[in-house]
């Protein structure tokens, strides 16, 4: 059966050395280029002469610094990613940039708003009922001074953030391997599991590395079949934001690879019931948005976007 998502890759340029380019691209622009200001913050807490201010290599946290601005450092490096990528697409594949999202001649924008205010509830739930399974693991911890511009660089800098990641993982690297492979667990499996070796770093991996590495795999490939059914990536872009938002805004935990002034915090991270909650919450959301879109309307989509 045709998949147009897949076949967006089909409107551009496809030799293997364009592919071997992009990553080189991105990742020269994510880690080499995307580190300076991080080096930059560094050498400042190294010597300003100050025992308050430091760098925690753990959670990659400028500590003693403004909580806003740490947090800004650690996430610049995926607006180089988001850019870069897009560039390369548009420059090295010659294809639209907006053919990672969707094969259609506009974004759904209400789809993804339709995700990620789904998986909000979800995700809602989860830790409400975490909080009545454990009591006292969630502490009310407001703090208005840091939260309100906190808020403001998450809203613009945790979407960039999981649209870089959205758009490699779920996008590119999906309709690449589909010029290839077109069994969609298959295609699946391969997004997840290149999704999960990135955050093999992150503190919270060293809870439990089999359920936390599991949890990302899932994520990533859950997210996966979603797109390809769905037939774009709004959907994913939609869960994935808010998921992170959610996590940096209402409910992080102590320990977590993003250090936010969150309206409530646990006192330990639950890897367990993470992964078999977002497990079932994954689900969820895959049922809610069962129904596919029509093969032929994504076709005409397919075929309009081509003629542009």
């Amino acid at each position: 059966m045709p998949n147009p998502f897949l076949d967006a890759a089909r409107l551009g340029r496809n030799d293997w050395w364009r592919y071997a380019l992009t990553v080189v691209v991105v990742l020269f622009a994510t880690l080499v280029v995307g580190s300076v200001p991080q080096v930059a913050g560094l050498l400042y807490v190294m010597l300003d002469g100050s025992g308050a201010t430091t760098f925690d290599p753990l959670t990659g946290a400028f500590v003693g610094l403004n909580p806003t601005l740490s947090f800004s450092l650690l996430l610049f490096p995926f607006i180089l990613w988001f850019a870069s990528l897009l560039l390369a697409v548009a420059v090295i594949h010659r294809r639209h940039p907006r053919t990672l999202v969707t094969p259609g001649p506009r974004i759904r924008w209400g789809r993804l708003l339709a995700g990620g205010s789904v998986w909000v509830v979800l995700v809602s739930g989860m830790s409400l009922l975490e909080a009545v399974l454990f009591p006292g693991r969630y502490a009310f911890t407001p703090n208005l001074a840091a939260l309100l511009p906190f808020t403001l660089a998450a809203v613009i800098l945790i979407p960039l953030q999981t649209s870089a990641e959205e758009l490699f993982f779920r996008s590119y690297v999906l309709q690449g391997a589909g010029l290839l492979v077109r069994q969609p667990v298959v295609l699946a499996v391969l997004s997840g599991l290149l999704f999960a070796l990135p955050h093999i770093a992150n503190p919270e991996v060293r809870a439990n590395f089999v359920a936390v590495m599991a949890f990302y795999f899932v994520f990533g490939a859950a997210l996966a079949l979603i797109t390809l059914r769905d037939g774009g990536a709004e959907l994913a872009l939609g869960v994935h934001a808010a998921n992170n938002l959610f996590t940096a805004l209402f409910a992080n935990f102590e320990g977590s690879a993003l250090q936010t002034p969150a309206l409530f915090t646990a006192s330990g991270f639950d890897p367990w019931y993470n992964l078999f909650g977002s497990a079932m919450a994954l689900l969820v959301l895959y049922l809610v948005f069962g129904r596919a879109a029509r093969p032929e309307a994504q076709l005409e989509s397919l075929g309009k976007s081509g003629e542009a």
